[in-house]
């Protein structure tokens, strides 16, 4: 059923966005909505900062981390060393998705490829038993590790606001 929104005063819509709409649908094809609600929102917990006597690290990288033709997570590894041996330890680390992108070669069909790779692992699998072990492995005590899902992510919903991962492997890191 299409939407019809121009009796609605103001809005502001994306994909995936909760609220509920009041109107008619006259035909069974259009509904003509006349008013629109958004849940509302609670407020964010409230944040403390504790005093440093130096200025705070923050190393912020975004996926994919793989390659094209392979998911051995080289790149990852390769970014993970610097954190671990490089001459200066950031305080904080950001590590943006897709972390198992959908849009991967493995994961998609291509006909001229002469055979279609078969995963071991479910996606999600694969992220648990593969990106967080080198994050474990390579993270040095004391740095705070934040992950940010993407759309991409193959094990994750495409939906807006994205919502963090699920993923009980990750509590001990961030």
């Amino acid at each position: 059923v299409k939407v019809a929104l121009q009796h609605v005063e103001k809005f502001s819509l994306f994909p995936g966005q909760v609220l509920a709409a009041k109107g008619t649908n006259p035909q069974g094809v259009l509904f003509i909505v006349t008013d629109l609600w958004q849940p509302l929102c609670s407020p964010p917990p409230p944040l403390s900062f504790k005093a440093t006597p130096r200025p705070q690290s923050v190393l912020v990288a975004a996926g994919p981390y793989t390659t094209s033709g392979s998911l051995s997570y080289q790149p990852l590894k390769d970014l993970l060393e610097v954190v671990a041996t490089g001459a200066h330890t950031p305080d904080v680390v950001v590590l943006m998705g897709p972390f198992v992108d959908r849009r991967h070669s493995v994961f998609t069909y291509d006909p001229r490829r002469p055979v279609h790779t078969a995963l071991e692992h479910d996606p999600l699998t694969l992220f648990e038993n593969t990106v967080v072990p080198l994050l474990r492995e390579y993270i040095p005590d004391g740095v705070r590790v934040v992950i940010v899902p993407h759309a991409d992510d193959h094990f994750h919903d495409a939906v807006f606001p994205q919502p963090p991962y699920n993923v009980a492997a990750l509590s001990a890191l961030t």
